[in-house]
């Protein structure tokens, strides 16, 4: 790897502002969508979100022929936010494995 990509160096410090910057945002569209879609996500089949995330795939692409950067990074942002959802999900079924590990029946 590039010694410019280093942590601590200017790229890397870039890279870590644009990378938060895209999280509030991400955030943002959450916090204005959620109430509107609620957190049916924590529930429903992961085999829905996986799909979820390939059809929000197929709209960044779509975007890329058609819209302007804008739109094409609102796509972006919605990509991670359903990828924070499988996130979540990921980390709450690991700590319920670590529970059950740790208390067998």
């Amino acid at each position: 790897m590039s010694d410019k990509w280093l942590r601590g160096g200017v790229f890397w410090t870039k890279f870590k502002v644009a990378f938060g910057k895209a999280l509030e945002d991400a955030e943002t569209i959450y916090d204005h969508k959620g109430p509107s879609y609620g957190d049916s996500w924590r529930t429903c089949s992961e085999s829905f979100l996986e799909d979820r995330l390939k059809g929000e795939y197929q709209e960044w692409v779509d975007a890329t022929l058609h819209l302007p950067t804008r739109a094409q990074r609102k796509e972006l942002l919605d990509i991670v936010n359903v990828a924070l959802m499988l996130i979540t999900r990921t980390e709450e079924l690991a700590k319920a494995e670590e529970i059950e590990e740790e208390n067998p029946t």
